[in-house]
């Protein structure tokens, strides 16, 4: 390319620059005979979410990179208050990542009506392994100790769903209604096993890439994703959406025992306890 063309973090930092409204994606294809750039701006539909429009996309062939630039939240911390203690606050940036075809990743920010910086390369994140799986690109590996966490966090969300479809007042749950909704019964649904025994064979040995698979074929759901939809993640990248797409377990069993009785919580918390223990 001519010594005029952008460099594709050029060229994120001029998006990025740009971006006043909602999130985007874009595609850009180089063309050696005109000595050319393209750029295919993607509107992406309105969603709470700006990565779940992303799931299932594929770029095509002649795309030689893919990035999204998106609103963001950052916390950050204060000079200590009078008390002591540094304040937390949080601003609006605009935040843009960049992969092409070789892996190669870049990253920009903007906070306010301020220039863009840009980020150091080599991080990992949700907006890189979208990027990445857009391209058809392989993501990091998943790190297996997040497993047990995730699986709790997502038997405490179906119960927490549960509990919200039944608010007209007066539900009194019962722990079988509770039970039926635990991972081991998707991971190993013919066994007759108490549940305790049941979750410690189902969650014994199993990894993401196994857990991803059985999503994969159909065998184990996970709430928002088809099994298409799994089909498009890979290990890594699939592991890191799901640990995303819930709070973490401590978080739903406090709202969880709001609605519970207090035996009924402790016999939950119990079989979360077992089932976090490595």
């Amino acid at each position: 390319m001519p010594a005029s063309a952008p460099s594709l973090p050029d060229l994120l930092e001029l998006l990025v620059a740009d971006a006043s409204s909602r999130p985007f994606a874009f595609g850009v294809s180089f063309d050696s005979d005109t000595e050319s750039v393209e750029l295919t701006l993607c509107e992406l539909p309105p969603s709470p979410d700006p990565l779940q429009p992303l799931v299932g996309m594929a770029a095509p062939d002649e795309w030689d990179a893919f990035g999204l630039v998106s609103g963001a939240t950052v916390l950050s911390g204060t000079d200590p208050s009078e008390n002591g203690r540094s304040a937390i606050t949080d601003h609006s940036v605009w935040i843009g990542v960049i992969v092409d075809r070789q892996g190669r990743l870049w990253a920009s920010m903007r906070e306010g009506d301020s220039l863009p910086v840009r980020l150091p390369r080599g991080g990992e994140g949700h907006l890189l392994d979208m990027c990445r799986r857009v391209l058809g690109i392989s993501s990091s590996a998943p790190c297996d100790h997040t497993l047990r966490a995730a699986l709790c966090a997502l038997w405490a969300n179906d119960i927490r769903r549960l509990l919200a479809g039944r608010s007209g007042g007066g539900y009194d749950p019962r722990w079988d209604e509770l039970a039926v909704l635990h991972p081991a019964n998707q991971l190993l649904p013919e066994s007759l096993l108490p549940l305790r025994d049941r979750a410690e064979q189902a969650v014994n040995g199993l990894t993401w890439a196994e857990l991803h698979r059985r999503a994969c074929d159909g065998s184990f759901a996970i709430s928002g994703l088809s099994p298409d939809d799994c089909r498009w993640f890979d290990p890594g990248s699939f592991s890191r959406w799901v640990v995303r797409s819930v709070p973490p377990v401590g978080e739903i069993y406090i709202d969880v025992l709001n609605q519970i009785s207090y035996d009924l919580g402790l016999d939950l918390l119990e079989h979360v306890a077992d089932l976090c223990s490595e």
